[in-house]
């Protein structure tokens, strides 16, 4: 399954602006955001199954999904190509 052009709307930027501003802390929690910027995408991509396949310690499992998910090159590529657009309207 193909997943659309990463979305480009208010509310997404104004979630992907929060994200960049959170990091992972020494607990596995996120300081400054609701998620990291990564958790984000992964939500953003939809439900998938996963399975656990490992731990970095008792507390923090590591998954692999089974379905795509946007990347940060996604995001990059769809924020060039609204500037772009943007750059062709013409100014008010």
């Amino acid at each position: 399954m193909a997943l659309p052009p990463f979305p480009v709307d208010d509310i997404t930027l104004d979630l992907l602006d929060h994200a960049c501003r959170g990091a992972l802390n020494d607990e596995g929690g996120v300081a400054g955001a609701d998620m990291t910027v990564t958790q984000l995408l992964d939500f953003l991509s939809g439900p998938s199954e996963t399975e656990a396949v490992g731990s970095i310690d008792v507390t923090v499992p590591i998954y692999v999904r089974d379905e795509p998910a946007y990347s940060e090159t996604d995001v990059i590529q769809a924020l060039i190509a609204k500037i772009r657009t943007l750059q062709k309207e013409p100014h008010a």
